[in-house]
């Protein structure tokens, strides 16, 4: 099938694309390979409605994808990336590909593929070796949070890479504090296998900073069984709070408490009742108390 990609006008060559995008997986017989090309339009718009319709035709996308990462040019490596980011998960095939792409020196390359493999998410697990490695050379400020961004994303896969993404939490070069940020969230996205990360997130709950202890309430819930230490510490956060705002630190003591249930760890028993005690002087109510006081009962009663 040939196409207008050469035309003069822009409006007819994002038309072609917009056509062959319709007819894609119709069984028409269409390749997402002929749209490639426009990939590379001098045309934002013709560029942009590439890469959404090679995107939507899913799978048949992948091989041209992997074949483009594969390309000398890094323009062309970068625009693949991005189509793949787009499909997420669908484009875990190109996870290898993306990988080595990682290697290149070019910026932009290194952006949009580190893009992809977090939209990919757990199933891009073979890249956090590699993604550790350029965070342990302590690259330029923006360049770690999002290496550490791609890492939380992977999530529990990530676990090795938690003493990195401690350290960046632990990090006051950043005087926005973004990074601190992104490390929290990426810590609480990676779960009960960040519990390296505890004594640190119970740091950042006395923050200055106005995002940073509700990230680390959040991480700490998602540790789980693993984060009881930090339950005196997200009661005492509790008390600090204003009362709309009391309901973060209860929810992240009942996700503890839940998991210390399931593990019929009865060692925090004393802690939790203390916890439970301050959570119902705050006046908080019985669907946010409601997973602490079952928890409790649960480990009182040597329940199954």
């Amino acid at each position: 099938m040939e196409t207008p990609f050469y035309d003069k006008s822009a409006r007819v060559r994002r038309q072609a694309v917009e056509g062959l995008s319709a007819v894609l997986g119709d069984g028409a017989g269409v390749d997402a390979k002929v749209i490639v090309p426009a990939l590379r339009d001098p045309d934002s718009e013709v560029r942009a409605a590439a890469a959404e319709a090679l995107a939507r035709s899913g799978r048949q996308a992948i091989a041209p994808m992997i074949e483009l990462l594969g390309s000398a040019e890094p323009a062309d490596q970068a625009r693949a990336a991005r189509v793949l980011a787009k499909m997420g998960v669908e484009s875990k095939a190109a996870v290898p590909a993306l990988v080595r792409v990682l290697g290149v020196s070019d910026d932009g390359v290194q952006q949009a593929a580190l893009d992809a493999l977090a939209s990919i998410g757990p199933d891009a697990s073979a890249a956090v070796t590699p993604i550790s490695r350029m965070l342990a050379t302590r690259p330029s400020l923006a360049q770690r949070k999002t290496l550490i961004y791609a890492l939380g994303e992977i999530g529990p896969p990530s676990k090795p890479a938690v003493p990195l993404i401690t350290e960046a939490l632990r990090d006051q070069g950043d005087r926005e504090g973004f990074l601190n940020v992104v490390a929290a969230d990426a810590l609480g996205k990676i779960g009960p296998g960040a519990a390296f990360a505890v004594p640190a997130l119970i740091v950042a709950l006395g923050s200055d900073d106005v995002r940073l202890p509700t990230r680390a309430t959040v991480a700490l819930g998602n540790i789980g069984a693993e984060a009881k230490a930090a339950i005196p510490a997200l009661v005492e956060a509790m008390g600090r709070e204003e009362q709309e705002h009391k309901k973060n630190q209860a929810d992240a003591v009942g996700q503890i408490a839940q998991a210390l249930a399931i593990r019929k760890d009865r060692s925090s028993l004393k802690v939790l009742r203390a916890a439970l005690r301050a959570e119902e002087n705050a006046s908080l109510g019985l669907a946010t108390i409601g997973p602490l006081r079952e928890a409790i009962d649960h480990l009182e009663s040597g329940g199954p």
